[in-house]
């Protein structure tokens, strides 16, 4: 590919990426990122790719502004209903959003970021313990296991 090519068909990291059509009205518009990766990688057809520039905004701020409850709203102004839900590309382009400034918009990503990640974490470490909970319990009710043992375990896991 010439690098013109490459600029046109390739997701760079912080590209924002949006879902063209959905066959429900909350898909239309739905806003994903693109984090890093080692390869080079390209979008399909059905999604619309975004790219800020980083002297005027900051992806990661727009990506959790788009995806809460008020970024939604703003996208979902452009969806269309007909046979499947969509949005066409130049509305998005004309679609008007917050622009505070950069390094507004840069300190609130840090902030909702370091929030995501607790979530993140504590979604993983509940995975965990219904895994150890789905382990012990049949063998607690079984009998093959005493609720002292199976507390030892817990606490080996936590």
């Amino acid at each position: 590919l010439s690098a013109d090519e490459r600029d046109k068909s390739l997701v760079a990291t912080g590209d924002l990426l949006f879902a063209r059509q959905s066959l429900t009205l909350q898909g239309a518009g739905q806003c994903s990122i693109v984090r890093p990766a080692r390869e080079s990688r390209t979008f399909e057809s059905h999604l619309i790719r975004c790219r800020i520039s980083e002297t005027v905004g900051d992806p990661w701020f727009y990506f959790y502004y788009l995806t809460s409850r008020w970024g939604f709203e703003r996208v979902g102004s452009i969806v269309e209903q007909v046979a499947a839900a969509g949005i066409r590309g130049s509305d998005l382009a004309r679609l008007k959003l917050l622009m505070p400034p950069l390094s507004v918009q840069r300190e609130f990503a840090n902030i909702v970021d370091t929030f995501e990640r607790r979530v993140d974490t504590a979604l993983e470490e509940s995975r965990e313990l219904a895994r150890v909970r789905d382990a012990l319990l049949p063998r607690l009710l079984s009998g093959e296991l005493s609720v002292a043992s199976a507390e030892q375990a817990t606490e080996a896991t936590a």
